[in-house]
């Protein structure tokens, strides 16, 4: 795989645009001497993650008296601009079911905020989460048809634990992409099972098995998981295992949600994890969980060429979100260095934009 780096590919073929066409010996001369210096150019497709999308609650209340729309509106352009967006929508969309007994907290968005992810430029969500099956197994069957009808790909639930397991796949650029989604098994969550409607579980071997799987058609594999402690701003020991077990298996990409507050970014071996996006869309209050992060790939079929990250501000009586102002991002900014120098990863501070550096790139502590 190409290392994740900091100058965009797009910037090797500039100097060439106002040139007349190469004949095609001429391609082949030139392709040769970039291979011998050591410049391979090839196509590749910008991603666009964020983490954790609740429509429901307070969220819900400003939707039904502004749009669908309106929570995605000060962010939608950056992620339309993607080739393919994604985030984790920690709410089902139905009309359906009724609440889990027991449970203290349950989501149901409104079918009509589905129109809000679609119009916003959300291509695929992951349903992987501790709040998938809060109304039953007939909301999370609504959920998954509202998604379908409105064409937005959904991943890690299903009506059985196949299906649930199953990647979305997507050729983008002539670039073949699976992309997978587990959930850990928090306080009851359901599993899918054979004949049961349920959430895909992260279970190692499961995953090893589904990522080598999904690798033999796919040139690159996207794995999300909703892990870990909730706001806890440290990846502990087993989630740090499960993500280079992921990245062992085959994955070039992990992106991790559920702790409502950032982590930091590892360059693990030939791959890319993001332990925790944070929120995206929430309607909590906390000044650390109304800050989240928006991460941008540029990605070939060697996986990661480039990766940056942007920070966001969730306004707390509007709860949508914002790209962070100068002084704001450089706070969040400085946060997510320190945080992921622990994981031995270098970020580049560029204005109000981190970009990772693999590891060889800078020394530790600089």
């Amino acid at each position: 795989m190409a290392a994740i780096v900091l100058v965009s590919l797009t910037m090797l073929a500039c100097n060439d645009s106002q040139k007349p066409p190469a004949s095609t010996s001429d391609e082949k001369i030139q392709e040769t001497a970039r291979e011998e210096s050591g410049v391979i150019e090839q196509s590749y497709f910008s991603l666009a993650a964020v983490g954790d999308v609740m429509l429901d609650r307070g969220v819900g209340a400003r939707i039904r008296r502004h749009g669908a729309v309106f929570p995605f509106e000060r962010t939608a352009g950056i992620l339309r601009e993607a080739d393919l967006a994604f985030g984790n929508l920690e709410s089902p969309i139905s009309s359906l079911g009724a609440a889990t007994k027991g449970k203290e907290v349950n989501f149901r968005a409104a079918l009509k905020t589905v129109s809000g992810i679609r119009d916003a430029g959300i291509d695929v969500v992951s349903l992987a989460n501790n709040h998938a099956m809060d109304y039953g197994s007939a909301a999370l069957t609504e959920t998954m048809d509202v998604l379908a009808h409105n064409g937005v790909a959904y991943i890690g639930a299903g009506a059985n634990s196949a299906s649930a397991r199953r990647p979305a796949n997507f050729t983008l650029k002539g670039i073949k992409l699976s992309f997978l989604a587990y959930t850990y098994k928090f306080h009851m969550v359901v599993e899918a099972q054979e004949k049961h409607p349920g959430v895909a579980i992260a279970n190692s071997e499961q995953v090893r098995v589904d990522v080598q799987k999904a690798k033999e058609w796919a040139d690159v594999v996207i794995v999300s998981f909703h892990w870990g402690w909730e706001y806890s701003d440290h990846p502990d020991a087993e989630t740090r295992e499960l993500a280079h077990l992921t990245i062992e298996a085959g994955a070039d990409l992990v992106i991790g949600h559920h702790p409502h507050v950032i982590q930091g970014v590892e360059a693990y071996k030939d791959g890319l994890i993001c332990y925790s996006l944070g929120n995206f869309i929430f309607d909590q209050r906390g000044k650390r969980s109304r800050r989240g992060l928006i991460l941008r790939c540029d990605i070939g079929k060697s996986g990661v060429q480039k990766a940056e990250i942007l920070p966001v501000i969730i306004d707390s009586t509007e709860f949508r979100p914002a790209l962070a102002s100068e002084e704001a991002a450089k706070s969040i900014l400085m946060e997510l260095r320190r945080l992921s120098k622990q994981l031995k990863t270098n970020l580049k501070l560029e204005e109000n934009t981190a970009i990772v550096l693999k590891k060889e790139a800078m020394s530790i502590g600089t």
